[in-house]
Formats: structure tokens, sequence, C-alpha cells
């Protein structure tokens, strides 16, 4: 879907980050304009796939920045390939 079609609120927080999205973006895949299209266009239909739920969660966290930093939240990286090999061996 066109850019020019987007409205409301996707809209208004794609045009705040497309500048360093884009930038990245180009950067990482080699100046890949039409590959960038295609991104932004799947990222515009995950965010219209995106159950209102999740939507509310992410405006919560938009107004607050650095809720990744709270003490409420626990993160793990495991490389399940160095020690199980697959996540079933990891089971």
């Amino acid at each position: 879907m066109p850019i020019a079609s987007w409205t409301g609120e996707f809209s208004a927080r794609f045009s705040r980050h497309e500048e360093e999205l884009r930038r990245l973006y180009l950067q990482l895949y080699h100046g890949d304009l039409h590959a960038y299209s295609y991104f932004i266009d799947q990222l515009y239909q995950a965010y219209c796939q995106r159950p209102e739920e999740l939507r509310k969660l992410d405006r919560e966290r938009e107004a607050s920045p650095d809720w990744y930093k709270g003490h409420d939240l626990v993160g793990m990286l495991m490389y399940v390939n160095c020690f199980s090999g697959t996540l079933k061996g990891v089971q």
C-alpha cells in the first residue's frame, strides 16, 4: 500500500522514525530501495493486522521510552546450538 494512503497513528510514528530507519536499512542492504519499499509495506501490513491490545501496549511504551530498563522485566539470550543443538535438545 502506498505511503500516501497511510493515515493516523502508523503514519505519524513512521514519520518520526523514517529518516533513521531508511538510513540504517539502506546501509545494511547496500542501498536497495526496492527492498526498502517492500520492507516498509510489510511494516504497514503488520501494523494493520496488529491486535488493538498490542497497539495500546505500543502507545504506552512510546510514551515511556525507557520502558525496557524497568525492574519488572527479565531478558535472556540462548544460543541453543552451542550446548544442545536444537530447542528440542534444550527441553
